[in-house]
């Protein structure tokens, strides 16, 4: 497992990635203990500390995303995906 920390200008954004497979990660558990701690309505918390915004993200990776069932889909990236997802989090 990685996290990846992200900073531009006053937004910090920390990244959770689980290259694992949904074979060989009980992955449900992970999203829903993500789901409890960061997430209010299905939307990302943004939390604030002495003038900076944070953002915490869950990214599963896989192959093959589209086999993950449609409630968990949305945490599951390809490596092409995730690629762009942390592109677009550098240019927010």
């Amino acid at each position: 497992d990685f996290i990846f920390w992200f900073l531009h200008k006053n937004e910090y954004n920390l990244v959770f990635v689980d290259p694992k497979s949904p074979k060989f990660a009980e992955y449900e558990h992970k999203v829903d203990g993500y789901k409890r701690i960061f997430e209010e309505k299905s939307s990302t918390i943004e939390f604030s500390k002495d003038k900076m915004s944070i953002r915490v993200h869950l990214c599963l990776i896989t192959e093959k995303p589209d086999v993950i069932s449609k409630e968990f889909r949305k945490y599951w990236f390809n490596f092409k995906d995730f690629t762009k997802f942390i592109d677009d989090i550098g240019r927010r």
